[in-house]
């Protein structure tokens, strides 16, 4: 597994919805609900294994002082390990 960090909010919404489904997270939500999620987050980490989205991390807060953190991880590895090095 050789697992690629990236911090965007363009990720396939299709990819993300995979990973839900295999993770059984939201499996409900619509390609139009994700748009949304990934559009209104305050920072976005993915996780990739060559072209399958991994693990995704997500921080959205509703802009007066609360934040929320939602990791949705399928390795063995976290998204801590993103922040090992200098970004």
């Amino acid at each position: 597994m050789n697992i690629v960090f990236r911090s965007s909010r363009s990720i396939p919404t299709r990819s993300v919805q995979s990973l839900f489904r295999r993770m059984e997270f939201s499996d409900w939500w619509t390609l139009k609900d994700i748009k949304w999620y990934l559009e209104h987050a305050l920072f976005v980490v993915s996780a990739w294994d060559r072209c399958t989205l991994a693990g995704l991390g997500v921080l959205t807060g509703e802009g007066g002082g609360t934040a929320g953190v939602w990791k949705h991880l399928t390795g063995p590895w976290v998204l801590s390990d993103y922040f090992a090095g200098d970004r």
